[in-house]
């Protein structure tokens, strides 16, 4: 493998990422105490390419929303994350409508 190689495989994807586990539907709220959470690029995959860490909780409409700082291929992305049905959306495009 060479230098170039690893430098393209340690780049995150640039699609969307999904979680190992969850609801299958909303976010995971606090009351969930989540763990770190596995991180696959589509949904139903086996093959984790990271992980999500709790880091704090956001407003939402059900509760109290866990919010995520992901890791993945080794490199943490920018932000801040929400789990919403099992994907994980940056916390500015996740914003409800009042």
């Amino acid at each position: 493998m060479t230098a170039q190689d690893d430098a393209q495989a340690a780049l995150p994807p640039s699609g969307p990422s999904f979680s190992t586990w969850g609801p299958l539907d909303g976010p995971i709220l606090r009351r969930d105490e989540p763990p770190a959470i596995g991180v696959v690029g589509e949904p139903g995959s086996a093959w984790p390419i990271g992980i999500a860490y709790p880091v704090g909780t956001v407003g939402h409409r059900k509760g109290p929303a866990v919010s995520f700082r992901l890791v993945i291929n080794k490199v943490e992305l920018d932000g801040r994350w929400i789990y919403e049905a099992r994907r994980f959306v940056q916390l500015g495009d996740a914003a409800e409508e009042l």
